[in-house]
């Protein structure tokens, strides 16, 4: 048995070290997965505050307004765009 061990030492210690490597690599994923759900739920915070605040106060920005004339009445041809001064 104690021979078997001695000719399996290089391989378990492989293994050993694999698996290690493959645990701080989850490890480390799941950090970064918080961190960034994190940072999302803020954006999404943002993004429905402004939405209500636009709906609120009656506001279409005029990267909006300039989407929507290009598509209702360019049909995909270049146009001028209005710009904010």
């Amino acid at each position: 048995m104690a021979q078997l061990l001695d000719e399996k030492q290089a391989w378990i210690a492989d293994l050993l070290h694999s698996i290690e490597k493959k645990l701080l690599v989850r490890e480390q994923f799941y950090r970064h997965l918080i961190k960034n759900v994190t940072l999302l739920a803020v954006l999404k915070s943002l993004q429905e505050e402004i939405v209500a605040i636009k709906e609120e106060e009656n506001i279409l920005p005029i990267s909006e307004f300039n989407s929507i004339i290009h598509q209702n009445h360019y049909g995909g041809t270049l146009a001028l765009y209005l710009r904010e001064k």
